[in-house]
């Protein structure tokens, strides 16, 4: 009997055949820092992460159902086809009340931002409210829900102290009634910052649903232009395509003729502060909540070193 319903609801899965119009909805980016295997693949194999790709023209609508052809290929740095490789793709069934999706009846929760993005990207006529938060701007993380439609930049707290957060609505559901915190993100130090009232701290989530919304929301927001928008009003100077440095914010540490500063790298979201010994010829960047090693500066190191020391 269970044979025979598996056949029939196959059968009524509808055939997806179209014209090929593909269309990027969703990626995941590695983070390269440097020593890392990630960051090996990235520059010598030219793979720096994942793009999902969705075939528009085989999309049909089937009451609260999408099927569609997907494929997933790896991405170059700019997250372009990182081998030209001519996308074929395999037919995908998502289930936009339930927020499921997955090959044909083999269905699941999404595990990652790009899978959030297929069900926005197919479920974009499905309602908004919060009584059906999954297919729409709320994504479902286990416990909690996030709320991905009312991400912000702190553009003031930017401006003025060089880092840069977003600000995000969670919902928990652990308790009977729902509690919405607002929450910062700091994707450069990979800590969350509670909002209660009188309680604020910075904290690195532990819990695994967090960890994801914190590792999505930042995958999503690398490069993002209006960042570049913030610190170039603010006279922060380019040395590179990616990389920016607040030259008006450079300060004196507690070690003698050493100097540091904020620093923006649109490519690598890791990077927030570098530091220079002027006498040494020696530049170090803090990435990812840590200090890396002190190297000589030349190229464009040594001209951010130069304008720290003055030079």
């Amino acid at each position: 009997m269970k044979k025979f319903l598996i056949l029939l609801l196959l059968f009524f899965i509808p055939e997806v055949k179209a014209e090929e119009t593909w269309t990027k909805v969703g990626q995941s980016m590695f983070a390269p820092i440097p020593g890392t295997l990630a960051y090996e693949m990235c520059t010598k194999d030219n793979f720096c992460g994942f793009g999902y790709f969705i075939d528009v023209r085989s999309l049909v609508e089937r009451g609260n159902f999408r099927y569609f052809n997907l494929d997933v290929i790896g991405l170059d740095k700019n997250g372009f086809n990182n081998r030209d490789k001519k996308l074929i793709g395999t037919g995908w069934t998502v289930d936009c009340e339930k927020g499921l999706l997955g090959t044909q009846i083999n269905l699941k929760e999404p595990s990652a931002s790009p899978e959030f993005d297929v069900i926005n990207f197919v479920c974009s006529s499905n309602k908004t409210d919060s009584s059906n938060k999954v297919g729409s701007q709320w994504r479902k993380y286990g416990d909690f829900n996030a709320y991905w439609g009312g991400i912000t930049l702190d553009s003031e707290y930017l401006s003025n102290n060089g880092f840069v957060h977003y600000e995000i609505k969670i919902e928990s559901n652990v308790t009977v009634d729902p509690v919405i915190e607002i929450f910062d993100v700091d994707c450069s130090r990979r800590k969350f910052l509670s909002k209660f009232p009188y309680k604020e701290k910075w904290f690195t989530p532990k819990n695994e649903y967090k960890s994801r919304i914190m590792s999505d929301l930042c995958s999503d927001k690398k490069g993002d232009p209006e960042i570049v928008n913030v610190i170039k009003a603010n006279g922060w100077k380019q040395y590179s395509k990616n990389l920016w440095v607040n030259i008006n914010g450079w300060y004196e540490t507690d070690t003698s003729d050493q100097y540091a500063t904020r620093i923006y790298n649109a490519s690598n979201q890791g990077y927030d502060t570098v530091n220079v010994l002027c006498d040494q010829n020696k530049i170090s960047f803090y990435v990812y909540d840590q200090w890396g090693d002190w190297n000589y500066a030349s190229g464009i190191k040594k001209e951010i070193l130069n304008d720290g020391c003055n030079f």
